[in-house]
Protein backbone atom coordinates (compact mmCIF):
# COMPACT_ATOMS: atom_id res chain seq x y z
CA UNK A 1 0.00 0.00 0.00
CA UNK A 2 2.59 2.49 1.08
CA UNK A 3 4.69 1.80 -2.36
CA UNK A 4 1.21 2.82 -4.42
CA UNK A 5 1.03 6.04 -2.88
CA UNK A 6 4.51 6.80 -3.37
CA UNK A 7 4.03 6.04 -7.48
CA UNK A 8 1.19 8.36 -7.45
CA UNK A 9 3.02 10.92 -5.83
CA UNK A 10 5.99 10.68 -7.99
CA UNK A 11 3.51 10.18 -10.94
CA UNK A 12 2.20 13.74 -9.50
CA UNK A 13 5.05 15.54 -9.17
CA UNK A 14 6.38 14.77 -13.02
CA UNK A 15 2.96 15.27 -14.26
CA UNK A 16 2.99 18.98 -12.61
CA UNK A 17 6.63 19.43 -13.40
CA UNK A 18 5.76 18.45 -17.43
CA UNK A 19 2.94 20.29 -17.32
CA UNK A 20 4.69 23.70 -15.98
CA UNK A 21 7.86 22.95 -18.73
CA UNK A 22 4.94 22.76 -21.18
CA UNK A 23 3.43 26.18 -20.83
CA UNK A 24 7.02 27.58 -20.37
CA UNK A 25 7.52 26.35 -23.74
CA UNK A 26 4.18 27.40 -25.34
CA UNK A 27 4.25 30.75 -23.67
CA UNK A 28 7.46 31.31 -25.92
CA UNK A 29 6.69 30.92 -28.87
CA UNK A 30 3.62 32.67 -28.15
CA UNK A 31 5.40 35.48 -26.79
CA UNK A 32 7.53 35.54 -29.73
CA UNK A 33 4.79 36.23 -32.01
CA UNK A 34 1.10 35.61 -30.58
CA UNK A 35 -1.80 37.33 -32.52
CA UNK A 36 -2.90 40.82 -31.42
CA UNK A 37 -7.14 42.22 -31.37
CA UNK A 38 -6.00 43.90 -34.39
CA UNK A 39 -5.19 40.55 -36.36
CA UNK A 40 -7.71 38.67 -34.59
CA UNK A 41 -10.82 40.90 -35.68
CA UNK A 42 -10.56 40.35 -38.46
CA UNK A 43 -9.75 37.14 -39.08
CA UNK A 44 -12.87 36.52 -36.43
CA UNK A 45 -15.06 38.22 -38.96
CA UNK A 46 -14.11 36.33 -41.24
CA UNK A 47 -15.56 32.91 -39.25
CA UNK A 48 -19.07 34.80 -38.67
CA UNK A 49 -19.31 34.68 -42.95
CA UNK A 50 -18.01 31.04 -43.18
CA UNK A 51 -21.34 29.54 -44.03
CA UNK A 52 -21.96 31.89 -46.63
CA UNK A 53 -21.36 31.20 -50.24
CA UNK A 54 -18.20 32.48 -52.53
CA UNK A 55 -15.91 32.28 -49.58
CA UNK A 56 -12.35 32.98 -50.80
CA UNK A 57 -10.10 30.27 -49.80
CA UNK A 58 -8.13 32.68 -47.68
CA UNK A 59 -10.77 33.98 -45.98
CA UNK A 60 -11.76 30.79 -45.21
CA UNK A 61 -8.35 29.68 -43.72
CA UNK A 62 -8.20 33.29 -41.85
CA UNK A 63 -12.17 32.14 -40.02
CA UNK A 64 -10.93 28.73 -39.52
CA UNK A 65 -7.53 30.21 -37.44
CA UNK A 66 -10.13 32.37 -35.45
CA UNK A 67 -12.12 29.44 -34.90
CA UNK A 68 -9.05 27.21 -33.76
CA UNK A 69 -7.51 29.77 -31.81
CA UNK A 70 -11.10 30.22 -29.95
CA UNK A 71 -11.13 26.90 -28.99
CA UNK A 72 -7.24 26.74 -28.13
CA UNK A 73 -7.80 29.13 -25.70
CA UNK A 74 -10.27 28.04 -24.33
CA UNK A 75 -9.08 24.25 -23.95
CA UNK A 76 -6.28 25.62 -22.01
CA UNK A 77 -8.72 27.99 -20.07
CA UNK A 78 -10.00 24.24 -18.99
CA UNK A 79 -7.01 22.28 -18.63
CA UNK A 80 -5.68 25.04 -16.26
CA UNK A 81 -8.91 25.49 -14.10
CA UNK A 82 -8.74 21.42 -13.61
CA UNK A 83 -4.63 21.46 -12.64
CA UNK A 84 -4.25 24.51 -10.76
CA UNK A 85 -7.23 25.94 -9.23
CA UNK A 86 -7.69 23.39 -6.28
CA UNK A 87 -9.76 24.58 -3.18
CA UNK A 88 -8.02 23.13 -0.42
CA UNK A 89 -10.74 23.84 2.09
CA UNK A 90 -13.49 22.84 -0.05
CA UNK A 91 -11.54 20.16 -1.61
CA UNK A 92 -12.72 20.62 -5.41
CA UNK A 93 -11.66 21.70 -8.33
CA UNK A 94 -12.88 25.57 -9.67
CA UNK A 95 -12.94 27.09 -12.69
CA UNK A 96 -10.31 30.25 -12.93
CA UNK A 97 -11.78 32.97 -14.88
CA UNK A 98 -14.98 32.11 -17.27
CA UNK A 99 -17.87 29.80 -16.71
CA UNK A 100 -19.05 28.72 -20.57
CA UNK A 101 -22.65 27.27 -19.98
CA UNK A 102 -22.48 23.38 -20.30
CA UNK A 103 -26.02 22.15 -20.63
CA UNK A 104 -25.91 22.93 -23.72
CA UNK A 105 -22.92 23.85 -24.41
CA UNK A 106 -22.29 27.03 -25.87
CA UNK A 107 -21.03 26.57 -30.09
CA UNK A 108 -17.83 28.34 -31.18
CA UNK A 109 -19.35 30.31 -33.48
CA UNK A 110 -21.36 32.43 -31.26
CA UNK A 111 -18.04 32.56 -29.01
CA UNK A 112 -16.92 33.97 -32.08
CA UNK A 113 -19.36 36.36 -32.35
CA UNK A 114 -19.08 37.67 -29.11
CA UNK A 115 -15.32 37.76 -29.19
CA UNK A 116 -15.88 40.17 -32.42
CA UNK A 117 -18.63 42.28 -30.56
CA UNK A 118 -15.86 43.00 -27.66
CA UNK A 119 -12.82 43.84 -30.15
CA UNK A 120 -15.05 46.29 -31.93
CA UNK A 121 -16.19 47.67 -28.71
CA UNK A 122 -12.80 48.17 -27.38
CA UNK A 123 -10.49 49.62 -30.16
CA UNK A 124 -8.18 51.07 -28.17
CA UNK A 125 -6.83 47.37 -26.33
CA UNK A 126 -6.70 45.63 -30.33
CA UNK A 127 -2.78 46.46 -29.76
CA UNK A 128 -2.92 43.48 -26.92
CA UNK A 129 -2.39 39.72 -27.29
CA UNK A 130 -5.30 37.50 -28.65
CA UNK A 131 -5.53 35.53 -26.06
CA UNK A 132 -5.83 38.30 -23.23
CA UNK A 133 -8.65 39.84 -25.01
CA UNK A 134 -10.62 36.90 -25.75
CA UNK A 135 -10.52 35.78 -21.85
CA UNK A 136 -11.59 39.27 -21.39
CA UNK A 137 -14.78 39.06 -23.77
CA UNK A 138 -15.53 35.55 -21.96
CA UNK A 139 -15.08 36.81 -18.45
CA UNK A 140 -17.37 39.65 -19.54
CA UNK A 141 -20.22 37.39 -20.98
CA UNK A 142 -19.43 34.44 -19.11
CA UNK A 143 -18.37 35.80 -15.50
CA UNK A 144 -18.69 32.76 -12.81
CA UNK A 145 -21.09 32.40 -10.37
CA UNK A 146 -20.06 32.19 -6.41
CA UNK A 147 -21.25 28.74 -5.24
CA UNK A 148 -22.69 28.29 -1.79
CA UNK A 149 -21.23 25.57 -0.08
Amino acid sequence: MLGAKVMLKCFANFFFFSAILFFCMVHNAVASGGATGNELLEDCSYALELDKENQSSENFLKGGYCLGYINGVASTHEMLAALLKYNKEKKTYSPILWCLPRNPSIPVGQVARIFVKYLKENPAELHRDGSVLLSAALINAFPCKEQSS
